[in-house]
């Protein structure tokens, strides 16, 4: 049986390149983060259902570790680009880790936060305690993201849900199938439609008050 014949060495040169294009994306990362509008924090039981969202929304490729994150923790990042140009990042982090830091971390850019919750494994208590422990921390919006897979198990009612996480009428809630990049981008809009539309109408309200008055 012939010997396989030797495989080439790569150039130094060809090794060079690619180490200086992977730094040159990596920078290019970081500069589109540090200038991106605001961030959103992506909260999930299922890290694979969270690198999905970011990578069906992020412009460049989806980032697990970074300069730009605090110590000792887990996340994956990403930053998205919306209508005019505006950049927004968005941050995951597992359930399972104490997110308390994180939020410290970025509470200069956080815009609000989104609970990803994979519907065929959930501890409807922990998630009543970390809802709890959010609204005690911030006042920052947040929307419930219930993912099913409708071709194995069918959802439970949206009513039940809601009754077994403990959510107030005003917390949003969305049931999603198919985490494609069109859902992934309704989940954020529906994320300032639930809190900031509302806000809106009540500082119209407040200004014609003080107009009339």
């Amino acid at each position: 049986m012939a010997e396989a014949p030797p495989s080439e060495p790569v150039p130094e040169e060809e090794e060079g390149a690619d180490e200086v294009r992977e730094l040159e994306q990596h920078v290019r990362i970081q500069e589109k983060f540090r200038s991106a509008h605001g961030s959103i924090l992506i909260l999930g039981n299922n890290r694979e259902l969270c690198r999905q969202m970011i990578a069906n929304l992020a412009i460049d490729a989806v980032q697990e570790k970074s300069a730009l994150q605090p110590a000792d923790s887990d996340l994956i990042l990403g930053t998205a680009e919306f209508k005019g140009g505006h950049l927004l990042n968005l941050i995951a982090l597992s359930l399972e880790r104490e997110f308390a830091p994180v939020i410290d971390f970025f509470a200069g850019s956080l815009l609000g936060f989104i609970f990803l919750i994979d519907g065929r494994s959930v501890d409807w208590g922990y998630q009543r305690y970390l809802r709890q422990v959010l609204r005690e921390k911030t006042s920052l919006p947040a929307i419930i993201v219930f993912s099913y897979n409708e071709y194995l198990k069918k959802p439970l009612e949206v009513q039940t849900i809601r009754q077994r996480l403990g959510l107030r009428e005003r917390d949003g809630l969305q049931l999603v199938s198919d985490f494609s990049v069109v859902n992934s981008r309704r989940i954020i809009f529906r994320l300032f439609e639930t809190f900031y539309r509302p806000q809106a109408r009540r500082d119209a309200r407040t200004k014609t008050i003080q107009t009339t008055s």
